[in-house]
Parts: C-alpha cells; structure tokens; sequence
C-alpha cells in the first residue's frame, strides 16, 4: 500500500488534527513535571486520554521528540 503511493502519512500539523505541534509541545513538557495527569490534559486539550498517552510515549507527533 505504501510502495504505491495509497496510504497518505501526515507529518506536523493538518486541518484534521485537534491538536497543534506547540500544543503538543507543552503538553509534553507540562506531563513531564509531574505537576498533571492524563485525565487534567485530556480535559485542557479536548483529546481523549488514550491520545494523550500515545502523545507522551511517542506513539503519535514522533517528529517532535
């Protein structure tokens, strides 16, 4: 599917996305002071938990790391 050009990967910021890169930035770093569950982030970004859990491990926005 990916050698012939079917599947369309998106990289950084699209119209579809609920979340922006410096959005995704300070929800990183605000998780990495410990000051902040997943639960408070979900609410204050509007995404689900499992969105932010992929977010923090790296699952999603890979390029940002």
């Amino acid at each position: 599917m990916i050698s012939k050009g079917r599947m369309r990967i998106v990289y950084g910021e699209d119209r579809r996305h609920k979340v922006t890169e410096k959005e995704v930035i300070s929800l990183r770093e605000e998780y990495a002071s410990g000051t902040v569950s997943h639960r408070d982030l979900a609410v204050r970004y509007g995404i689900s938990n499992r969105n932010v859990s992929a977010i923090i491990r790296g699952e999603t926005w890979k390029h940002l790391l």
